[in-house]
């Protein structure tokens, strides 16, 4: 099986697609247990990744967003079904969290590089504040009745 990725991160197209919508409430409020730009960004990776599989006549494809169980997968799963639908390709769901433990255990056994964030710059800011972790255990405190997000299943991609 031939593996086929995309090593552009074209970092300001990013910016571009969620400046205006991260504001503070955003790095801080979990509607949902996530963020507005998670949205953005999982409809972005998910359409490129159709339109890829189309334009190279695949079958099928799917995506690694699926192995984080920081990410939503039903949101996830919802947004890559409109484009598997809208560029005729098919979408193959695995629920690979199951081996999450397992896969960072033989990552760091083997010394391979491991990544603390999804990889969008606003999740990067929130993993090293001690303020935004502060306001997000408020947050989860009162709405939730839990200091731990985690703990209720609503973890948003930063942690």
């Amino acid at each position: 099986m031939k593996l086929f990725e995309d090593n552009h991160y074209r970092l300001r197209e990013f910016l571009s697609k969620t400046f205006n919508l991260v504001d503070e409430q955003d790095t801080i409020q979990f509607a949902d247990g996530f963020h507005k730009r998670c949205g953005i960004c999982y409809s972005w990776r998910l359409s490129e990744a159709a339109r890829f599989a189309s334009e190279n006549n695949f079958e099928i494809f799917t995506s690694t967003l699926f192995y984080s169980k920081h990410q939503n997968h039903e949101r996830m799963k919802k947004i890559v079904e409109h484009f598997a639908k809208m560029f005729g390709v098919k979408f193959f769901y695995e629920d690979f969290r199951e081996g999450w433990q397992e896969g960072i255990d033989l990552s760091l056994e083997l010394g391979l590089y491991r990544q603390n964030y999804c990889g969008c710059l606003f999740s990067e800011e929130e993993r090293f504040s001690n303020d935004l972790r502060k306001a997000r255990r408020k947050f989860f405190s009162n709405h939730i009745g839990s200091e731990d997000p985690a703990a209720h299943g609503r973890v948003a991609a930063a942690t």
